[in-house]
């Protein structure tokens, strides 16, 4: 049996595949199913009902080795082989995979989508190339459009909030300064009316 597990380290998600099959929610191996969107290092080991990787594999094949290839970081790769090593039926391999390349594939395809569209997203690409050289510019909605709002800070947040009402945010880097603001963001984008300018 080969299971291939692809972890995304940006979105902290894991493709799992059995013998080339992606794991399905209702299949053989649908135990596997809920921990692919959680971190890698917190279903490694036991905790509450989830018995650890090792237990579910040996459990998954009770008869035959298993080869498990890992494909990501090997910082992450190191974490799973602390925790498989010592199981003689699992014969680990790595392949390093750069999540992050299909992130930055995204954000060119938007950026050169973005820059052959219409004004109000040619405006969108000035200003995200104009940004870093204007940091002390106002945090209120552009005077010409009216379509963009930018957050530096809490204040900048609480306006934003109460607005509701801009078709885009820019957040500088300024404004996150611990991680709670990520938190922060997800409340605003669920607050917005129309999903596509969340």
């Amino acid at each position: 049996m080969k299971i291939e597990l692809w972890y995304d380290a940006v979105a902290t998600e894991t493709d799992i595949r059995i013998n080339g099959y992606p794991v399905e929610k209702n299949d053989a191996f649908g135990f596997l199913y809920p921990v692919r969107n959680y971190p890698v290092q917190s279903w490694l080991y036991p905790i509450g009902s989830w018995k650890g990787l090792e237990h579910q594999i040996e459990n998954l094949s009770p008869d035959e080795k298993v080869d498990l290839v890992f494909y990501g970081r090997e910082c992450d790769y190191v974490d799973i082989e602390k925790c498989l090593s010592k199981s003689p039926k699992i014969n680990l391999s790595f392949h390093k995979w750069d999540s992050c390349k299909k992130y930055n594939d995204l954000l060119s395809n938007l950026y050169n989508t973005l820059n052959n569209n219409c004004t109000t997203l040619k405006n969108l690409c000035l200003a995200l190339q104009l940004e870093n050289a204007s940091p002390t510019c106002e945090v209120t909605a552009d005077s010409s459009s009216g379509w963009m709002y930018r957050i530096f800070n809490d204040i900048d947040f609480a306006k934003a909030e109460y607005e509701q009402n801009k078709c885009c945010y820019f957040i500088h880097e300024s404004f996150f300064t611990d991680y709670n603001k990520a938190e922060m963001l997800l409340q605003l984008t669920r607050s917005l009316k129309i999903p596509a300018d969340a």
